[in-house]
């Protein structure tokens, strides 16, 4: 069976992470360039998973203070390491494709 998202939104509770910058156009009185920005990410975006292009990350550090989880993000110039607590994921650099794991430990 497909997965039930009226079922998981009424059971998971959002955390809004903290953002930097003017991230997405308000949601009411955005004037018309912030809406034809929004429209030419949006495009862009849908244009670059049609042609299957991966998606960028920056390399970082995320630490949940509500689980205590701390999240590395690592990029290399032969793959992205995405570390969760001591447990690694591996992704290739170029296509974006799951590699494998590891544990930091």
């Amino acid at each position: 069976m497909g997965y039930d998202y009226m079922r998981a939104n009424a059971v998971a509770k959002i955390i809004a992470f903290p953002r930097s910058g003017g991230g997405r156009p308000p949601a009411s009185n955005a004037s018309l360039l912030q809406i034809l920005k929004a429209r030419a990410k949006a495009s862009a975006g849908a244009l670059l998973n049609r042609i299957r292009v991966p998606g960028m990350i920056v390399p970082m550090e995320i630490v949940d203070s509500v689980t205590g989880q701390t999240i590395n993000i690592i990029v290399n110039s032969r793959f992205t390491l995405v570390r969760v607590n001591d447990r690694d994921y591996y992704f290739d650099r170029l296509s974006g494709r799951f590699d494998g794991t590891g544990s930091a430990v």
